[in-house]
C-alpha cells in the first residue's frame, strides 16, 4: 500500500535485487523504500519477511542523517540536488 501526500521529492529503493533475494534463500522479494518530502518527512515502507510485509513508518530527514551518503548515492541524478538541500536544511543540530 502506498501513501502519498503532496510535496514528494523522490522515492529511493534500498531493496536487494531479485537475484540476490533468491541467492539468499528467500523467494520473496522484500521491499525497502523511502519517500522523501519537502517538509522533511520521510515515508519508510518495507517488508520484514514472507509473513510480515507492507510495513510503514514516518521518519524525518534528521532521523536518517547518518545514512545521507547512502541515500544520495542511490538517488536518481535529477533529484540529487533537491535531496542534498533537504538534508542540509533538516539535519542541522539547531533544535538539540
Amino acid at each position: 500500500m502506498t501513501f502519498m501526500k503532496p510535496g514528494a521529492i523522490c522515492t529511493i529503493s534500498l531493496s536487494a535485487s531479485y537475484e540476490r533475494a533468491l541467492k539468499d534463500g528467500g523467494g520473496f522479494f522484500k521491499d525497502n523504500e523511502y519517500t522523501f518530502y519537502t517538509d522533511g518527512e520521510v515515508l519508510h515502507q518495507w517488508d520484514e519477511s514472507d509473513w510480515r510485509y507492507g510495513l510503514t513508518e514516518w521518519l524525518t530527514v534528521k532521523d536518517l542523517s547518518g545514512k545521507k551518503a547512502l541515500f544520495l548515492s542511490k538517488c536518481p541524478e535529477k533529484y540529487k540536488t533537491k535531496l542534498q538541500k533537504l538534508f542540509e536544511e533538516f539535519s542541522s543540530d539547531e533544535d538539540d
